[in-house]
């Protein structure tokens, strides 16, 4: 009898999972690390210390390690978690929380970060940045204008800071003595600008639009009986 081919074993991978691999894969790679069960604790130790570790975490990681843990962020309801935490009297407490809202909606941490911006619009989590921007601590206004500037590039939340008084504090910040301050408080009133010009360029489109279809029918409706497009010759 012939010898039977010996099955050859498969190689492991070695390049990082795509998307689509990971999507199909366990979704508890990082939020079952101990900083997850200390976010969700009640114990203000706690919630700096999880804040802490999670922070040390979004730094370490790079390319798609970094996309995978803001997935999980988004799948497991820590950017609720973590944005409740923005309302949070201690500044132990409030400030990684900014930062980390900063960091978790830029793109270059995660491609996907306009996914993460809508959780914040969603669970209402905008509403409490913005009452950090009138904080007379430093850090803490730094911060917020931080998570502002990545976050207010939607035209309902740019109408709703321009409604609390946002704006006019952030050209206060942008005219301060502190540069980071004034740096940051000038990208969130540009991002501002953005959103607003596009929204208006919308809203423009679609009266064009509107004013066409009128002529449309108007005209349609003046004009003579349209001849039959059946009509067959004897």
């Amino acid at each position: 009898m012939a010898a039977q081919p010996t099955p050859v074993a498969s190689q492991p991978t070695t390049g990082p999972a795509s998307r689509m691999d990971y999507e199909d894969e366990d979704t508890t790679r990082y939020v079952s690390l101990p900083f997850a069960s200390l976010l969700r604790s009640e114990e203000p130790q706690d919630l700096a210390n999880g804040l802490s570790q999670l922070s040390e975490l979004t730094d370490q990681l790079e390319g798609e390690e970094s996309w995978e843990l803001c997935a999980e962020l988004r799948e497991h309801a820590f950017i609720a978690t973590i944005g409740a935490l923005v309302g949070h009297p201690e500044p132990a407490i409030h400030q990684p929380a900014l930062l980390l809202l900063a960091t978790l909606t830029t793109e270059d941490v995660d491609p996907m970060a306009d996914e993460t911006k809508r959780h914040i619009k969603r669970e209402g989590i905008f509403e409490l940045l913005v009452p950090h921007l009138f904080a007379t601590v430093p850090l803490t206004v730094a911060f917020a204008c931080a998570a502002v500037q990545n976050t207010v590039a939607d035209f309902t939340l740019s109408k709703y800071l321009e409604e609390v008084g946002g704006v006019a504090r952030l050209r206060e910040l942008a005219h301060c003595d502190l540069p980071a301050i004034v740096q940051a408080a000038k990208a969130c009133l540009h991002n501002m600008a953005e959103s607003m010009d596009m929204s208006s360029l919308t809203i423009n489109v679609i009266n064009a639009i509107i004013k066409l279809q009128r002529r449309m029918r108007k005209a349609v409706r003046s004009s003579a009986p349209p001849f039959n497009i059946f009509c067959f010759a004897n």
